[in-house]
């Protein structure tokens, strides 16, 4: 089943939670939402789910209307943050409790309810765990009952709500591997939404950020991280250094360089401002280029394969920050309070300065 949001408008009193969006997802896709928060991501999540209803516009689930449907109509499976699991209950049983109150007509009899629970528990890889009570279980473990639970009533639709957010770093890293896996596996559209722009890289087909209520740009993980549409969403998807210059004469003038301008900016003269990752960040103890500009090693952060450089400008003050393989820091051979010269690579350019 596809899903499809038409120039979704939703408001809370005078808040205008979301403005104008749409999304569509085809089936078998995974698409991330991502985005700060107050963004609206839950919003389009719950108003897909049936939980919410829109002010304007229309869901359509497989081309027809389901603005209106509950979400028991919708066939929608809902995974939220923490979990939701009835404590009182088994593993076996939370992960049943659906079945149990499906209609009657539509109910399965004891043998096939039980043995459909196997086999899910056997897809979450916790069959083990049957008989186990939630407070029995690690976070990560609950997450994935919470999942199969969902599944249980065969959803045309699956939608995620920051599900791995209460868990650590560690495994999160290792449950957003599995849910990739099992989601190739189960082939259904499904949404789910998150703050962490690695996990929406890492685990989706196709990535949709918002801000303010609003579609940013939608695209492969790809597309979105190295064709970002403007600066909004160049400084959500990973640090940037920024560098202030102006557009005159049809080219972005920044420092000493001259920059063509993209298709997304206008040639008419005003501010331009240069972007560029930590990693596109060159620094050397004597200026390589025209290009480049003094700065004092404030702070070096050295755990890991990378090093990480923060520097201040000695012409702006404004702050730096360069990554470097622990090789190339050797080679520098400079250290906290000692003055280099650092040079952007890969300048990208826009006409507006946006700070997250």
């Amino acid at each position: 089943m596809s899903i499809e949001a038409r120039n979704i408008g939703k408001h809370f009193g005078d808040y205008a939670a979301l403005n104008d969006v749409s999304l569509s997802v085809a089936q078998g896709e995974l698409v991330a939402l991502l985005g700060p928060s107050g963004s609206g991501k839950t919003t389009l999540l719950r108003i897909i789910a049936g939980l919410e209803y829109p002010d304007s516009g229309a869901i359509l689930l497989n081309g027809e209307d389901a603005t209106r449907h509950d979400p028991a109509r919708r066939r929608v499976g809902f995974v939220f943050q923490h979990y939701a699991l009835f404590r009182h209950m088994t593993v076996a049983e939370n992960v049943a409790f659906g079945l149990h109150i499906q209609p009657r007509k539509q109910r399965l009899d004891k043998s096939a309810i039980s043995e459909k629970v196997n086999r899910l528990l056997s897809l979450v890889q916790l069959d083990r765990m049957a008989k186990h009570y939630p407070a029995q279980l690690s976070g990560g473990q609950r997450q994935r009952i919470a999942l199969a639970r969902a599944l249980a009533v065969e959803p045309k639709v699956l939608l995620l709500d920051e599900p791995f957010g209460a868990l650590d770093a560690k495994v999160r890293k290792e449950l957003r591997r599995w849910l990739r896996r099992l989601h190739d596996e189960i082939h259904i559209a499904s949404v789910f939404v998150t703050h962490d722009q690695e996990e929406a890289l890492e685990v989706s087909d196709r990535v949709a950020i918002m801000n303010q209520g609003r579609i940013e740009q939608t695209g492969t993980p790809e597309e979105v991280y190295d064709n970002p549409a403007n600066a909004f969403v160049y400084n959500f998807l990973g640090n940037v250094n920024i560098f202030h210059g102006r557009i005159d004469q049809g080219l972005a003038r920044i420092g000493e360089l001259d920059l063509a301008l993209p298709d997304h900016v206008s040639g008419e003269d005003g501010p331009a401002f240069g972007y560029a990752r930590p990693y596109e960040m060159d620094v050397a103890r004597e200026p390589k280029h025209s290009s480049a500009v003094p700065a004092t090693i404030c702070h070096v952060y050295g755990v890991g394969p990378i090093v990480k450089l923060e520097l201040q400008r000695t012409d702006t003050g404004s702050l730096l920050e360069a990554e470097l393989t622990r090789k190339q820091y050797r080679e520098l051979e400079s250290k906290v309070g000692e003055n280099v010269f650092v040079t952007p690579r890969n300048l990208r350019v826009f006409a507006d300065d946006y700070t997250i």
